[in-house]
């Protein structure tokens, strides 16, 4: 009905929202990461009540997901509107990309509607973190076999990252049901009775939806890109990792 672009509708605001979510998220988790690992009281904290590094890396990242959120989530609520609106139909309230959706939202409906769905978003904030630990531990695991072949390094990160992406969107996509609808900002139809329905907050959307429909689409699309990003990851930072490796040994042979 709508021909190809119908398909891809939204793609340069999901980019540039995702380019700003992703950089922002691993910014501040490697940052917070840092900090910690240089504070002597919070090593001696670490010692003394014997806290393991995967709950480590689970609070660490929920913290990073909490500031990610905060800065995103005006850019994910633009990114949701101009996906479910309908092209075919201008209007008005028709958005003609990203910034005029912010502007119209934010002219139209107030402030804080670019915040909305932030309470079901800060919930979801463990959804990076279960990924993100998941994806560090299972790598430390595959890093202690022995005589792994140094060609599955490149399949490992795919596979890992898929995994992690797997289980993170299993626990969480209740919520991501909700946090899509409560970004939407309009009421939508009840299939059962007919009724607009409206939702007051993360619960009572939960509440009224009470299923998790659409899982099986949202896990392929999770996997894959979570697969591809910690694949791009592991490949840069070891392309980095080498290259100052290379830089102190040229410098030591220098001196």
């Amino acid at each position: 009905e709508e021909g190809l672009s119908g398909l891809y509708r939204g793609l340069n605001s999901t980019l540039i929202t995702l380019f700003a979510a992703n950089f922002i998220y691993f910014y501040a988790f490697h940052l917070l990461r840092l900090l910690l690992n240089r504070s002597k009281l919070f090593q001696m904290l670490k010692k003394n009540l014997k806290i393991s590094q995967a709950v480590i890396n689970l609070s660490i990242g929920t913290i990073a997901g909490g500031i990610n959120v905060c800065f995103v989530q005006p850019l994910w609520v633009a990114n949701a509107r101009l996906k479910l609106q309908d092209s075919s139909k201008p209007s008005a309230d028709h958005y003609n990309g990203m910034i005029d959706a912010i502007i119209k939202i934010r002219r139209e409906e107030g402030l804080f509607k670019l915040w909305a769905g932030v309470s079901s978003s800060l919930l979801l904030c463990c959804n990076p973190a279960i990924q993100v630990t998941n994806f560090l531990q299972q790598s430390q695991t595959v890093a202690a076999w022995p005589d792994l072949p140094c060609q599955f390094a490149v399949l490992e990160a795919f596979i890992l990252g898929a995994f992690a992406k797997w289980v993170a969107t299993i626990t969480t996509y209740p919520l991501q049901v909700a946090q899509t609808r409560l970004r939407f900002g309009k009421t939508s139809t009840s299939s059962q009775t007919g009724q607009v329905v409206e939702y007051n907050g993360t619960l009572d959307c939960l509440f009224l939806t009470f299923s998790s429909r659409g899982m099986e689409t949202k896990l392929w699309h999770s996997t894959l890109i979570s697969a591809l990003m910690f694949l791009t990851y592991e490949k840069i930072q070891r392309l980095v990792g080498n290259a100052i490796i290379a830089k102190v040994a040229k410098k030591s042979k220098v001196n």
